[in-house]
């Protein structure tokens, strides 16, 4: 919790020195400074995961905003936060198991282009890096039955866990259209996760990472305004 609280502080300390900047960029600034956007892959893949689980009553629920502030026309910082929750069963749902969180994910890109094709091109490729922090609930739910009383009874364990891990990103983006003050665009963003340690107690995911693996691949698929 500590270096979630610090992340936010580090951030907000960027953001605010907004005027600091602005004596240093001059040319090399970009004309958007700040880019607002969703992944909207997560809640699709949300969508369609709850109707391919009603059999089976097992769902996930993932929701991720993102944020950047232009540093300088090739830098950004970067803030992405967000939410999830799973609920699985199994042995024949005898067992319930649901882990729900909220993660950020703050961290840095740098634009691989020139500088003259970042001044004529409408499409930025970037190399990032973003560390993630999650803190999430666990509980584990076992039914069993008892032929004795021929009643049924649960046994539940509960957990507070944290996460941390690191993502390398490859974000593309292309600026679908603009305006005098502002510009929409579309990304999408390769990433490779990496985890230190496997959490002790999680069996299905961690919210904001996937599975409780060493490496895990994924892919945002964003839309953003940026101004």
């Amino acid at each position: 919790m500590k270096a979630i609280l610090l992340s936010i502080a580090v951030l907000a300390q960027i953001f605010c020195t907004n005027n600091a900047f602005a004596g240093i960029q001059d040319s090399t600034t970009s004309k958007y400074r700040y880019r607002l956007g969703i992944d909207i892959l997560k809640p699709l893949a949300t969508f369609l995961r709850a109707n391919d689980g009603v059999s089976k009553g097992s769902y996930r629920i993932k929701f991720e905003f993102l944020t950047a502030y232009q540093i300088t026309k090739a830098f950004s910082a970067n803030l992405d936060l967000g939410y999830g929750k799973g609920v699985e069963y199994a042995l024949k749902r005898a067992q319930r198991y649901e882990s729900e969180g909220i993660y950020i994910k703050p961290g840095i890109e740098y634009n691989i282009l020139s500088e003259e094709e970042m001044n004529t091109s409408n499409v930025s490729f970037s190399l990032g890096y973003r560390l993630g922090l999650c803190s999430f609930k666990e509980n584990n739910q076992f039914l069993f039955h008892s032929n004795f009383w021929n009643s049924d009874y649960i046994e539940e364990n509960n957990w507070k866990s944290y996460a941390i891990w690191h993502e390398i990103i490859a974000p593309a983006r292309i600026i679908l259209f603009r305006t005098e003050k502002q510009a929409f665009s579309m990304g999408i963003t390769p990433r490779l996760r990496i985890k230190p340690q496997k959490s002790e107690h999680t069996q299905l995911f961690i919210p904001g990472y996937g599975g409780n693996d060493p490496f895990n691949i994924a892919i945002n698929f964003d839309f953003a305004i940026q101004f």
